[in-house]
């Protein structure tokens, strides 16, 4: 679909709708060059993908800010304005301490839901750290959401990394519409009953109004 088409699309289908993506990775990030800002446009089908869906209907994007720089760009609600060549939305940048970096990303993430998902067994590592910073991480990007979100907020949670956060938008604001899609394979029940948090993070799954798999 042409970006025409696909803004074409949207206008009909979603115009009283305010989108509000999530996800880890952000569209555009900030890097420290020197004593200037340098924007860098991080690879990946998802986030080109979804930065031409918010350019063609605008909205907010939340993602983690990763960057060198991204702190010094933002405002004091941690917001700045995207892409930087002709702002069409709002980027809303969600903090991490590096100790949450390593458990929530590279702890629980990659080497518990990615493997199991993927029956890589022999890769699995189950430690209670990266469980807990997964739930503080995820409770940031929730409430990282619910400053940005109102009664006419549709909100679209991508992958893995923030199975925990539908569950908690809902607690908080029953009537909001949520959908999240999940990137990776999704395993049969006797490999994902291996996952101790297995009821948690299929009853936050079921938050959700509308849920996809790859």
């Amino acid at each position: 679909m042409s970006y025409e088409k696909l803004k074409a699309f949207i206008a009909e289908n979603l115009t009283d709708k305010k989108l509000i993506i999530v996800s880890n990775r952000e569209p555009y990030s900030h890097k420290k060059a020197g004593l200037n800002i340098k924007v860098d446009k991080p690879a990946g089908g998802l986030t080109s993908v979804l930065d031409e869906v918010l350019r063609a209907v605008g909205g907010t994007w939340v993602a983690w800010g990763s960057a060198s720089g991204d702190r010094n760009v933002v405002d004091k609600n941690s917001r700045v304005r995207v892409p930087p060549a002709g702002p069409s939305y709002t980027l809303k940048r969600v903090w991490l301490s590096d100790s949450e970096v390593e458990n929530y990303y590279h702890g629980y993430s990659n080497r518990v839901l990615w493997p199991l998902c993927h029956i890589a067994l022999d890769k699995l590592y189950f430690r209670k750290k990266y469980w807990d910073d997964y739930k503080k991480a995820n409770a940031a990007f929730a409430r990282s959401v619910l400053e940005e979100a109102d009664e006419r907020s549709l909100i679209w949670i991508h992958d893995y990394h923030l199975c925990l956060v539908p569950k908690k938008l809902k607690e908080a604001r029953p009537g909001l519409t949520i959908a999240q899609f999940w990137h990776i394979p999704w395993p049969d029940h006797s490999v994902f009953r291996i996952c101790p948090q297995s009821r948690e993070i299929l009853e936050a799954l079921l938050s959700n109004d509308l849920l996809g798999f790859q």
